[in-house]
C-alpha cells in the first residue's frame, strides 16, 4: 500500500500543473501489468493511470512500443512518464522515480533439473550456460555488468520482448533468463505461443 501512497502524495502536487496536456506515456507489453493488442492497452499499469485520470481530470495517451523506445523516448523527452520502471544511476538523470511496487530481477530456468545459481560469479563461472534479455530492460548497474560480461564471452542472447525471451528458451538456444518474475510468468500466462 506504502507504494501507491507515495505515487498519490506525488502526483497529487504535480498533476494540477502538468494536466494542462495529455501526459505521454508510452508502455511495453509486460506480462499482465501492460497488455496490448491492438490499440487496446489493458492491464494493471493502465488501469492505475485511467483511475488517476479518473480523479484527477488528467489524460493520458498511452500506446504500446518496444521496452528499447520506451527508455528512448523517456531519456530524449518525449514521454512523461516511464512505467514500470526500477530506479537505476542512469534513469535517475533523467526523471524523478516513483516506486509503484517493489520488485527484482530473478534468474529462470524453465529447466525443473538446473541446480540453482546463488550469485552474478556463479552464473559466469557456468560457461555452458546462454543467458536471455529483454532490450531495454534495466534492474541496476550489477544487471548492466553482467550483461557486458556475457556479451564478451559470446553468452548473451538479447531479444526485444519477454514473449521472444521465452520462446528462445524454450527452443533451447538459451538456458536462462534475469527477468522480474511477475513479467515472465504474466507473459508465459496470456501468450499462447509460450504456454
Amino acid at each position: 500500500m506504502l507504494p501507491l501512497i507515495l505515487l498519490s502524495a506525488c502526483w497529487d502536487s504535480v498533476a494540477y500543473a502538468a494536466c494542462s496536456r495529455k501526459i505521454q506515456v508510452p508502455l511495453a507489453q509486460a506480462g499482465l501489468s501492460v497488455i496490448g493488442s491492438g490499440s487496446v492497452i489493458d492491464g494493471i499499469y493502465p488501469e492505475i493511470l485511467d483511475s488517476m485520470a479518473a480523479k484527477d481530470g488528467c489524460q493520458f495517451e498511452m500506446r504500446i512500443v518496444p521496452r528499447a523506445r520506451m527508455e528512448l523516448l523517456f531519456e530524449n523527452g518525449q514521454a512523461d512518464l516511464l512505467i514500470p520502471a526500477i530506479r537505476t544511476s542512469r534513469r535517475d538523470e533523467f526523471g524523478i522515480f516513483v516506486p509503484l511496487v517493489y520488485t527484482r530481477a530473478t534468474l529462470i530456468s524453465i529447466n525443473p533439473n538446473r541446480p540453482p545459481i546463488t550469485s552474478l560469479q556463479e552464473l559466469l563461472e557456468q560457461k555452458q550456460l546462454k543467458l536471455a534479455v529483454v532490450r531495454g530492460y534495466d534492474y541496476g548497474d550489477a544487471y548492466q555488468q553482467l550483461l557486458q560480461d556475457m556479451q564478451k564471452a559470446g553468452r548473451l542472447i538479447v531479444e526485444s520482448d519477454p514473449v521472444s525471451v521465452a520462446r528462445i528458451m524454450r527452443s533451447g538456444a538459451a538456458d536462462i533468463t534475469l527477468i522480474a518474475p511477475y513479467i515472465f510468468t504474466g507473459t508465459v500466462q496470456i501468450d499462447k505461443r509460450v504456454d
